[in-house]
């Protein structure tokens, strides 16, 4: 039986680091999704409802960044599991108050494409079990 396809949706806001993980993944077979911003991740969650977890940096420009965007995503898509990306740490206590509310994942900047291509299978493969 093969494998159903797993859609997702990377959130950074550096292009160069995006475009470059968003190519690996879909090599690797996901469908991937793409916002700049934690405003265009909400977007494009209202309106792609495939859409079964969330790669997302933590430090962004505008209004919201990642740490916000989790908070969104806990009071709006309870259970949309959730792995956030960092090259700073300041504010891991507070990803510590999530983890209590739904197994959150994170990787430390600069990180292995095959091992967050690896990490996305096996927490969306666990969501659907």
């Amino acid at each position: 039986m093969g494998r159903q396809e797993q859609t997702i949706l990377v959130v950074e806001d550096d292009a160069s680091v995006r475009l470059a993980i968003c190519e690996h993944l879909t090599q690797q077979g996901l469908i991937v999704f793409q916002a700049a911003s934690a405003d265009g991740a909400i977007e494009m969650i209202l309106s792609e409802p495939d859409i079964e977890l969330v790669f997302t940096d933590l430090a962004m420009p505008g209004n919201m960044d990642g740490l916000d965007l989790v908070d969104w995503l806990l009071k709006n898509r309870p259970g949309l599991p959730v792995i956030i990306t960092s090259g700073v740490w300041g504010r891991v206590s507070t990803m510590k108050e999530f983890s209590a509310h739904q197994a959150l994942s994170y990787f430390v900047k600069p990180y292995r494409y095959d091992a967050v291509a690896k990490k996305i299978r096996q927490v969306i493969e666990e969501k659907r079990a």
